[in-house]
Order: C-alpha cells, then structure tokens, then sequence
C-alpha cells in the first residue's frame, strides 16, 4: 500500500507495522525536505525504551499457589523456590507479585 505523506512524496506501508511506517515515512520526509528535526522524530520511534521488560509470572503464581494450598510444598515460600527452579530471585519475585495480589484483594479499589 502506498502513502502520499508530502506533495510529490510517496513510501510503500506494510501491513502490521503502523509505527515502523511512520518512522519510514518521516526518514523519506527528512530526505526530501533536510530537515534534522524530522530525522531525529524517525530516530525516535525506533528507539527501544531502557528498563526490564514485564514478566507475565501468572501460570508460575498459579502453580505455586496449587503446591502449597495441595499439600506438595509445606510453605507457600517452598512452592515459590520450587516453581522457580531454587533461583531465590525468581522465587522473591513470586513473593512479592503474591503479596501485592493478595492485598488488592484485602483492600479493592472503590468505583
């Protein structure tokens, strides 16, 4: 699919990836007009962002919970240990999403 972005300017669209085309689109537009701020806009939206990525823990969460309420671990910390394979930092992670679950559901938000 083509795009008219300029007068004059065209650049080919892919399927799926909206903020890659836009970031071609303004590289083409910066090309043409040289402008640099519109090069660095193109920059910009490539940019991967710093920081860890999220880690959906819900099916370990939820092992853990069943090894511990199912009697196979005898502490709900052991199950943890268990479910992250003995990595005490997995494990802590565990613990902490269990704890702020458990008191979101001690104290709901009011609507």
């Amino acid at each position: 699919m083509k795009a008219s972005i300029a007068p004059g300017l065209t650049v080919s669209l892919r399927v799926g990836d909206p903020i890659a085309d836009l970031a071609d689109a303004l590289d083409a537009l910066a090309a043409a007009d040289g402008r640099p701020e519109i090069a660095r806009a193109a920059r910009s939206l490539r940019q991967t962002f710093a920081g860890p990525s999220s880690i959906n823990d819900d099916r370990a969460i939820n092992d853990a919970w069943e090894m511990f309420v199912s009697g196979q671990q005898r502490t709900l910390w052991n199950a943890q240990l268990a479910v992250a394979g003995n990595d005490r930092s997995v494990a802590e992670r565990l613990r902490r999403k269990m704890r702020a679950m458990a008191a979101a559901l001690r104290h709901p938000p009011t609507v």
